[in-house]
């Protein structure tokens, strides 16, 4: 993408007309970067602050308290070492995002910045490329999906996994580190609901929901901020885990428990 578009309901009729709601543009937000435009986008509800990922290595701050007028507050360089910036969480409360960089094969990391200056704050290890990242609406926790996507023919791309980050004692303010507990995925071979007689796009091996092969992809946590569903994409598969005990579950057209 090369822009974020913030797109509002409009003209809602009773549901007993079986209308369908229409979609009204209100607003667009342009990167100014092109082909290397925005990815991931993190809004905190409370005061419109959000924050945008760029491929091109940097988090654009923007202020969208008035959805119609988008502005941008700051473009925060984002360390690349690790690989590209894939996905940004904005903390509920507190005065930082958390952002993940990765790229395929390669374990990568999470890193805090501080939201009213850009300023970096910490970062720690996660698992092989680390493809998004979400906080929890108490704002206690947040979890990574590192999706580990095979990248070549022949080659898996390593463990799919997830990593929980503990934030309870972190906010910006003090100094503090990022408390990361990395989390592996059972098998998932075998399980119904889950993906069969299928190849990986670009690994072309089979997809037989073993570690290897399981990809996770996107985070939601539920309102309470007990568990997380992560799902697992090339798996047709969901996995929850709760943040209590780690404890994972796996979701297809049938469940079962680890």
């Amino acid at each position: 993408m090369t822009a974020v578009v913030t797109l509002v309901f409009s003209s809602f009729t009773a549901l007993t007309t079986q209308a369908q709601p229409q979609l009204a543009l209100v607003a667009t937000y342009d990167t100014g970067l092109g082909g290397l435009g925005s990815e991931i986008i993190s809004i905190r509800e409370t005061d419109g602050i959000a924050a945008l990922t760029i491929v091109a290595g940097s988090v654009d701050v923007l202020n969208l308290s008035d959805p119609l007028i988008p502005q941008l507050l700051r473009r925060v360089v984002i360390d690349t070492t690790f690989g590209t910036p894939n996905s940004v969480a904005v903390h509920p409360q507190h005065n930082f995002f958390l952002v993940v960089t990765g790229t395929p094969g390669i374990t990568g990391a999470v890193a805090a910045y501080r939201i009213s200056d850009g300023a970096f704050l910490t970062s720690a290890p996660v698992g092989i490329q680390p493809d998004s990242i979400a906080i929890s609406p108490n704002g206690q926790y947040a979890v990574v999906a590192n999706e580990a996507e095979g990248f070549a023919v022949g080659d898996n791309g390593g463990n799919g996994s997830l990593s929980v980050l503990d934030l309870v004692g972190f906010n910006a303010v003090t100094p503090g580190l990022l408390l990361v507990t990395n989390v592996a995925l059972p098998s998932a071979a075998g399980q119904p609901g889950f993906s069969l007689l299928r190849t990986g796009d670009a690994s072309r091996l089979p997809v037989d929901n073993q570690p290897a092969t399981l990809e996770p992809e996107t985070v939601a946590f539920t309102a309470n901020s007990r568990y997380a569903y992560v799902s697992l994409k090339e798996n047709s598969g969901v996995v929850r885990i709760n943040l209590n005990n780690l404890k994972r579950t796996y979701f297809g057209r049938h469940r079962f428990a680890n």
